[in-house]
């Protein structure tokens, strides 16, 4: 069951990933109006139904994995090179430079990150470059706290000390030594803050702060869904499971990878 689970949720991440790639390809016009099929009930041309404008929620829903999935990898990646960074760079210095980054990583991480995320993006304004600026701000944190770690306790190797004696330069050190062995933890993590960044950017954009219409996107989907949840209950059900099944895909694949290389918990 578990290789069952893995695979499907990796077909899952997979198949989101692609309709975001192939997107701008696909013969779908997320943005055309149709007012004669306003609020019309999902059927053989309209899979999910039309929202209040007689738009095709199937083909907004497809466009709107371009904005999730392209944000959750902006966030991700940034988040990963800025954290390593600093991570990597405070438990290689030691004494009193890995103790002002300890501080200045707990400071961080008091913050709630949703809250400080909707901070950010309220003061930058709304947009999904501001969003992925908020967003790194906070997902930062974890790797370079994890990154940290992991670069304190590989520093105390033997193979690693002996470098160091042999008079290896701390960049060979770094790219040969010790990004090799703390990869695996930083994949975990990575796949924890897409969906956290995916869910995030989903949030943002139903409080009004994420993309902008008539710009698809799951979160602006979900927000203007409530507002016909009587009249059409459907509207609801392409995007949050949308969300919902590429959010839990990347935990579940999180946790597979951790389990399969047995790394803490």
């Amino acid at each position: 069951m578990n290789r069952l689970t893995t695979r499907v949720c990796a077909l899952i991440m997979l198949g989101w990933m692609g309709c975001a790639l192939l997107a701008p390809l696909l013969p779908l016009a997320p943005n055309a109006l149709d007012l004669t099929a306003l609020f019309a009930p999902p059927d053989a041309s309209h899979w999910l139904g039309t929202d209040d404008l007689g738009r095709s929620i199937a083909a907004r829903v497809i466009a709107g994995a371009r904005v999730s999935c392209g944000v959750g990898l902006a966030v991700m990646t940034l988040s990963l090179v800025l954290g390593v960074s600093v991570g990597v760079a405070c438990g290689m210095a030691g004494g009193v430079g890995d103790l002002l980054g300890a501080r200045v990583i707990d400071i961080f991480m008091a913050f709630p990150g949703i809250l400080l995320a909707i901070a950010l993006a309220g003061v930058l304004g709304p947009g999904l470059d501001n969003v992925i600026v908020a967003l790194c701000c906070v997902s930062w944190v974890g790797f370079a706290r994890l990154a940290r770690a992991q670069t304190l306790a590989v520093m105390a190797r033997d193979h690693v000390l002996a470098a160091r004696t042999l008079g290896s330069r701390r960049g060979y050190i770094v790219t040969h030594h010790l990004l090799v062995l703390i990869a695996a933890p930083l994949l975990v993590e990575a796949s924890f803050v897409l969906a956290s960044a995916v869910v995030a950017e989903a949030g943002l954009s139903f409080l009004g702060l994420g993309a902008q219409p008539p710009l698809a996107s799951w979160g602006g989907m979900i927000r203007q869904a409530t507002q016909f949840m009587v009249v059409a209950p459907y509207m609801l059900l392409g995007p949050c499971l949308a969300l919902m099944s590429l959010a839990t895909s990347a935990n579940v694949l999180g946790d597979r990878l951790r389990d399969a290389w047995q790394l803490p918990r």
